[in-house]
C-alpha cells in the first residue's frame, strides 16, 4: 500500500503464510502499525488450532515488524526473527511469490465484476485467499489423485468442502426477512453481486 480506500476505509493489507502447509490468512487495515495486533491475533490462531508452537518467523525488513513491540513479542514467546537483507526481496520468495499471484488475481476479479466498485477490492483479496487455501498445491503431499490443499494440512482435515465456492462477483439474490416486509407482496429477495464467505481468523 497505499491503496485506494475501501469500503471500509482500509488502505493496507498484509499476509501471513505458514511455510508447512501453505496456508495463508490476510488482514486489511486502515495503518502500517496494526500489523502487530494482526500478527498477535494470527499467531495465537495458528497454535491454539495446531497445538504446536512457531518455531521461526521471516518479514521484510519494514519498521512495523522491526520495532520493539514485535521483538518483544518474539522473545516472550521464544520465536527466531530471521528479517531478509535490505533490498532483497527475493530471500523471501514464498512470501513475494503469493502476493503477487494474489494481487492479480484480486485484479482480475475486479475487472471482471465490473460495475462493482474498486473500492471493493478488500472483499475480492479475502475471497481469493479463500480460494487458495482450498485449492490443491503441488508443493504439497499427493492425497490420492491430487495434491493436498493448504486447507487440509493446517487444519489435518479431510478434503474441503467446494460446495459453497461462486465466481467472486456472479448475479445472486439475498434473502429479505420477513420484518421489513411491509405486506406478503413484497419480493422475499433482491438482486446482488456475490463478493465473498465469512472470513476465518
Amino acid at each position: 500500500g497505499p491503496l485506494t480506500r475501501s469500503v471500509h476505509n482500509k488502505r493496507f493489507f498484509c499476509c501471513w503464510i505458514d511455510s508447512c502447509s501453505k496456508h495463508a490468512w490476510v488482514d486489511v487495515m486502515q495503518h502500517k502499525s496494526e500489523s502487530i495486533a494482526s500478527w498477535r491475533r494470527h499467531h495465537a490462531f495458528a497454535q491454539n488450532q495446531t497445538g504446536r508452537r512457531l518455531l521461526k518467523l521471516t518479514t521484510d525488513r519494514a519498521g512495523e515488524y522491526c520495532g520493539k513491540e514485535m521483538q518483544s513479542h518474539l522473545d516472550a514467546n521464544g520465536i527466531i526473527f530471521a528479517p531478509t537483507s535490505a533490498r532483497s526481496s527475493n530471500l523471501n520468495g514464498q512470501a513475494e511469490r503469493f502476493l503477487q499471484s494474489i494481487t492479480k488475481r484480486m485484479i482480475c476479479a475486479l475487472q471482471r465484476a465490473q460495475p462493482i466498485s474498486i473500492r471493493m477490492w478488500e472483499h475480492a483479496l479475502r475471497a481469493m485467499v479463500h480460494c487458495h487455501n482450498k485449492t490443491p498445491h503441488t508443493a504439497l503431499p499427493r492425497e490420492g489423485r491430487t495434491h493436498a490443499t493448504p486447507h487440509q494440512l493446517f487444519f489435518g482435515k479431510g478434503k474441503p468442502n467446494l460446495g459453497n465456492l461462486r465466481v467472486w462477483g456472479s448475479p445472486c439474490i439475498v434473502h429479505v426477512d420477513k420484518v421489513p416486509r411491509e405486506n406478503a407482496f413484497v419480493p422475499r429477495g433482491e438482486h446482488a453481486q456475490f463478493i465473498g464467505h465469512t472470513p476465518l481468523p
